[in-house]
């Protein structure tokens, strides 16, 4: 999978009759393996600050790996956040506009068919059955920005329908108006996470010990921070400012993570916890393929020697894998390591459970604007 290449940014905003301000952000991108390099403007967010601080977030974080990056190459998410949070600080205003919407199976179709399902079924509790009728006839349906922005937000951020099909792509006139804009107050005090981490030395994966004192192994150490990055827009709304020092002393604590000897380590798997069928496929086939290496449990099976040869197989297991080595050995290389970030900062022990997410897949929500629901922030 090629990068995508960002080279503007615009913020537009508007106040519907609701009251609550809605925002709409256009990214002006161009894909690197793909000639001529010409860019083109989409709509690649609309909703409130909230849901628009998730879709910057989420976009930031593959910055990190070198999947987004700028016409000279890589970008740090934290320079790619600054950059749209000046955008939202003085958004253009946004005149009405005339949003069209149909189904069916063709690459510019706001709802495809396979999708009209759920979408059915958000229109239904909007109250729009009218609708619903419409596009199961295949009519286009004619929507005002302004006066259904609940529903059009609710199909972009709910529905999972890509802004970009929905919205115009090319940015508009208009002047920017202040009193749109988002202007929190910086936070002065806040509380920074910091991972208790170990670099596997045959892979350089890391296991993160989570919440209840387990390690589990959570893949490259950039595809932690990227999941790390996608996850921080809530912080960032209740401490605004804090993001960059955020980042960058989870970036730091990661770098620095100390190896973890393999010759000290045994990793249990788990047989009957819930995991995907290609997890499931892989972890039965491990006793088969490694037998010399395993000890049967109860539960599964139990790897007493990480080797060259099962690395690959075992740290591609994740929640169904539980690392496990002497604690007294842990403790004093996380004193080392901890001692040297950020000594002056408050710092929390360890990071909870992080639900990751490959570098695929965070590629085409960021290309597809897949959201999930999304609150407002209170």
């Amino acid at each position: 999978m090629g990068s995508t290449v960002t080279v503007g940014k615009k913020a537009y905003a508007f106040k519907p009759p609701s009251g609550e301000i809605v925002y709409a952000i256009f990214e002006n991108t161009y894909e690197k393996n793909c000639y001529p390099h010409t860019p083109h403007w989409g709509c690649c967010g609309i909703g409130n600050i909230a849901q628009i601080m998730r879709r910057i977030f989420l976009a930031a974080s593959i910055c990190e790996g070198g999947s987004l990056q700028g016409k000279k190459g890589w970008i740090s998410p934290e320079g790619y956040i600054k950059g749209w949070l000046k955008e939202l600080d003085c958004p253009i205003e946004m005149a009405d506009k005339c949003i069209t919407i149909k189904m069916g199976n063709r690459f510019y179709d706001a709802i495809s068919q396979e999708g009209f399902a759920k979408i059915s079924v958000l229109l239904q509790q909007e109250n729009r059955q009218d609708i619903v009728d419409r596009l199961e006839r295949g009519e286009e349906i004619a929507l005002s920005l302004y006066a259904d922005a609940q529903l059009i937000v609710t199909l972009c951020n709910q529905g999972k329908v890509s802004s970009w099909r929905l919205i115009p792509s090319a940015p508009y006139g208009g002047e920017c108006n202040t009193s749109l804009g988002y202007h929190p107050v910086p936070a002065i005090r806040y509380e920074m996470v910091t991972p208790s981490a170990y670099r596997i030395d045959i892979n350089d994966d890391c296991i993160i010990r989570q919440d209840d004192g387990s390690w589990h192994c959570e893949g490259s150490e950039y595809s932690i921070v990227e999941d790390y990055i996608a996850h921080l827009w809530q912080s960032e709304i209740l401490e605004p400012g804090s993001y960059r020092n955020r980042i960058r002393n989870f970036r730091n604590a990661m770098k620095l993570a100390p190896k973890l000897p393999s010759e000290s380590v045994k990793i249990s798997v788990d047989l009957t916890v819930e995991m995907s069928q290609w997890n499931r496929k892989q972890a039965e086939s491990l006793p088969q393929k490694y037998p010399s290496d395993i000890r049967l449990t109860e539960n599964g099976y139990e790897i007493t020697a990480l080797t060259k040869e099962n690395a690959y197989w075992v740290t591609g297991l994740r929640k169904e894998a539980t690392w496990i080595f002497e604690e007294k050995s842990a403790v004093k290389i996380d004193s080392a390591y901890q001692e040297n970030l950020f000594s002056k900062i408050s710092i929390a022990s360890s990071v909870g459970p992080v639900a990751i997410m490959s570098q695929r897949d965070r590629k085409s929500a960021y290309q597809e604007n897949l959201y999930t629901e999304v609150s407002d922030a209170s």
